[in-house]
């Protein structure tokens, strides 16, 4: 089994934070463009992942990169250093969209497309190794 979580699951987890600390300001804006604007429904899995390899990528490891540079500036205990361990935590299976065209960057939650998901929506796709 491979599990992929939802990036928009880790920006709430920013989003909360963002009006009172810049930093979560700045995530949060790259997971948004880290999700991408939506891929045609049709496309072939091959193409969905080498597009999402040539505009993604980039962005989602600078991401993470801007993440473990910012760790060490708040305590593990705030909510900013809980969301900053959440994400650079669970990096493996926030950016398994990009190995694997089949996974969608973000689960679509009750038709909400933009928005961050509520905590207590399910966060995890698992798929199966074939």
């Amino acid at each position: 089994m491979t599990l992929a979580l939802c990036l928009s699951h880790c920006r709430r987890r920013f989003y909360d934070l963002a009006e009172k600390e810049p930093v979560a300001a700045e995530c949060c804006a790259a997971l948004r463009s880290s999700t991408g604007s939506g891929e045609p429904a049709r496309q072939v899995t091959e193409e969905r992942l080498a597009g999402r390899q040539a505009l993604m990528k980039d962005e989602v490891d600078k991401l993470f990169a801007y993440l473990t540079a910012n760790r060490r500036r708040f305590s593990a205990k705030s909510k900013m250093g809980e969301a900053i361990a959440y994400g650079l935590n669970h990096q493996a299976g926030l950016t398994r969209f990009l190995e694997d065209g089949r996974l969608e960057p973000r689960h679509q939650h009750r038709g909400t497309r933009d928005q961050a998901a509520s905590p207590d929506e399910t966060q995890r796709a698992v798929l199966r190794d074939a």
